[in-house]
């Protein structure tokens, strides 16, 4: 509190012409009381703050509740207690739909229309331009519906000579796991083209910073919900705070973690983070002791104690030491001597992958950031490059093709079809497919993916297929399994031919993230 008094006083001191406002997202209700009658405790001291800083408007953009219920009884008492929350906002405050409010369901629509009006909407707030979006409307979830997309371009040229534009909506369009084509291909340069300031968007309980075309990027999902609380990706309580300025605008993240500029974590940030954590990730082989080292080197500039533990998982996996804990400086670096054992002798051992994992904390003894990392994997042949078709959305709870058997003909053309025209996916760190950076939309979709592989003589081999979603396997244009069930990883036996030998997926994604794995013996 002292801590937000002082900045209000400071800001009211250093900028005292100009307009302020807040933008926060993903304030939802606490996910585990069962009865869902309790506002965020997050959000509420989220609440308090901002309104020690008095700004002229807040903008709340999206998952304002739990939600995904069918009982209209429940959603009704949900949105009723999240206004109750909101009614402690000494300012006015606007709303931007989430998927937690829609979520697919006319009925969601329905009461968020009841409780908190149009799903998207244009409004003069102060002289500047605010323009919210929905990315949830229904049948056009994770993307824009054209409705909009008209909304949109006509709103622009109507308020083009406005000063101050900004786009508020949930689900950040312009992150690969979105729909980036439609964002950077049709709507960033119409964003472009009438000189809007800023974009805000949250989903992700976390925050980030780009700039693209002198547009800023924001996403900022602190609002409550929950989250890893990192310091290193702004996964912890937090809001935006806007303030005008007579030649540049101010943004600070304002949170439980202290006060940040705006571009304290950025995409090249997290980027360094995955590079460091992927390099300093030792090798392994099936059956073969190693005896190596891994060297740290803090390439971040604040000093971080490390706390590393060398075996998290793995039935036949053992390593020595199993944890260190030491403090690095700034380009510090320190190499610590490894002893590692993996005793699996086939693939069925191998599977899941061991893993270790890594902390640091600053000197304060807060978290910046933690990883389970697995292992890298030497000695299996894995399958790093497949061919991709393309995804088709179904609608309801299960595609009707997985329910009716395929026909060889019908195999044969989806075969030659990615032959022809299949999209080459390659596999990521530790030979790890990301499907949903790959396919959109990526919720209720099937998609066929191909790989070849070629063998020098006939074998009966041990395939591993490690994916959490559902999926048909066919070999050579025969079904040879079948998933219906989630499971994690799936091994089958393969009766391959001399040489070339296609082995044709058909994968389901209902929802959430997508990966796939698939290793030969």
């Amino acid at each position: 509190m002292k801590r937000i008094l002082a900045l209000s006083l400071l800001l009211s001191l250093a900028i005292p012409l100009f307009s302020d406002f807040v933008v926060i997202g993903d304030v939802r209700m606490i996910l585990e009381d069962p009865y869902r009658r309790q506002p965020n405790p997050d959000f509420l001291r989220n609440i308090q703050e901002i309104n020690l800083m008095s700004p002229e408007a807040v903008f709340i953009i999206g998952d304002l509740i739990y939600g995904y219920e069918k009982r209209k009884d429940v959603l009704e008492e949900e949105w009723k207690n999240f206004l109750r929350a909101a009614s402690f906002f000494a300012m006015p405050y606007y709303l931007v739909p989430g998927n937690h409010e829609i979520f697919g369901s006319p009925l969601g629509r329905e009461l968020y229309e009841k409780y908190a009006g149009p799903t998207y909407w244009a409004k003069l707030v102060k002289g500047k331009l605010f323009v919210a979006l929905s990315t949830e409307e229904v049948g056009y979830e994770e993307s824009l519906s054209p409705a909009e997309i008209r909304f949109l371009k006509e709103t622009l040229k109507k308020f083009r000579r406005v000063k101050k534009k900004y786009i508020l909506m949930h689900r950040p369009l312009w992150w690969p796991y979105e729909d980036h084509d439609l964002w950077m291909g049709k709507i960033h340069p119409l964003l472009k083209k009438y000189g809007v300031n800023a974009v805000f968007a949250g989903h992700y309980h976390e925050y980030e910073y780009r700039e693209i075309d002198g547009i800023r990027y924001i996403v900022t999902g602190g609002g409550g919900a929950e989250s890893s609380r990192e310091e290193f990706n702004g996964s912890f309580p937090h809001f935006l705070y806007v303030k005008e300025g007579k030649d540049r605008d101010l943004y600070l993240v304002v949170g439980s973690r202290g006060v940040f500029p705006a571009n304290f974590v950025t995409p090249a940030k997290k980027e360094r983070l995955e590079e460091f954590l992927h390099r300093v990730s030792p090798a392994v082989k099936p059956g073969k002791d190693i005896v190596g080292s891994i060297e740290f080197k803090n390439t971040f500039n604040k000093a971080l104690n490390f706390l590393f533990k060398s075996g998290i998982e793995g039935k036949y996996f053992t390593a020595a030491p199993e944890k260190v804990e030491f403090l690095l400086l700034p380009e510090e670096d320190l190499k610590i001597p490894l002893i590692l054992r993996f005793r699996a002798t086939g693939i069925r051992e191998v599977f899941p992958l061991p893993r270790w994992e890594i902390s640091a904390y600053d000197e304060e003894g807060r978290l910046f950031f933690k990883r389970q990392i697995e292992y890298k994997i030497r000695g299996l042949r894995f399958v790093d490059r497949l061919k991709l078709g393309q995804s088709i959305r179904y609608s309801g709870k299960f595609p009707k093709i997985y329910d009716k058997s395929l026909g060889k003909e019908f195999i044969r053309k989806i075969s030659v079809q990615l032959d022809e025209s299949g999209k080459v996916i390659h596999a990521g760190f530790n030979h790890l497919f990301d499907l949903e950076r790959e396919v959109f939309p990526n919720m209720k979709v099937y998609a066929f993916a191909k790989v070849i592989l070629q063998e020098e003589n006939s074998s009966e081999r041990t395939l591993a297929v490690e994916t959490r979603e559902r999926f048909r396997l066919f070999l050579n244009g025969k079904e040879i399994y079948r998933v219906k069930g989630r499971g994690r990883v799936h091994f089958i036996t393969l009766p391959l031919k001399r040489g070339k030998n296609d082995l044709l997926f058909l994968l389901t994604n209902p929802g959430g993230g997508w990966t796939l794995r698939v290793a030969l013996e």
